[in-house]
């Protein structure tokens, strides 16, 4: 199971049901700050310990198509960073695209530090080369 942007609800009802139930999940996490945010971490903490991947999900969850590369960049790896530094241990290695955004520049930048990304597809996007795989046992 997959959960997009670490909402409130999350981390209130979906990590504790999660962690009494014993369920494997991925929280794509979007590290923008604000006061719950910043609380969030401690719960964060205990998902990793108990086997939940806290993931990647940018800043500020931007459509990363309608800003300029060099700020989508910073989205992503300055998330990857503060999600590293809070969670000791998570090595925030899976992505999710804001809103399923993505180009092939935005693809190639993802592929340096993560094994693997989630999206959705859009009409438009029929043509875009979408595989991290490097053989059979990924």
């Amino acid at each position: 199971m997959t959960f997009d942007d670490w909402l409130e609800g999350q981390e209130e009802i979906i990590v504790p049901e999660l962690i009494k139930r014993k369920l494997p999940a991925t929280m794509f996490v979007t590290v923008q700050v604000g006061n719950w945010r910043k609380t969030a971490f401690p719960v964060m903490r205990l998902a990793h310990a108990n086997g939940i991947e806290i993931a990647n999900h940018t800043i500020t969850h931007p459509s990363l198509t309608d800003i300029p590369f060099a700020k989508a960049k910073i989205e992503i790896d300055s998330a990857r960073k503060v999600i590293m530094d809070s969670v000791p241990g998570a090595q925030c290695l899976t992505f999710a695209y804001p809103m399923g955004t993505k180009n092939p520049e935005v693809i190639r930048w993802i592929e340096r530090e993560h094994i693997a990304a989630r999206a959705v597809n859009a009409a438009d996007e029929k043509g875009i080369k979408y595989d991290f795989d490097l053989d059979s046992a990924d």
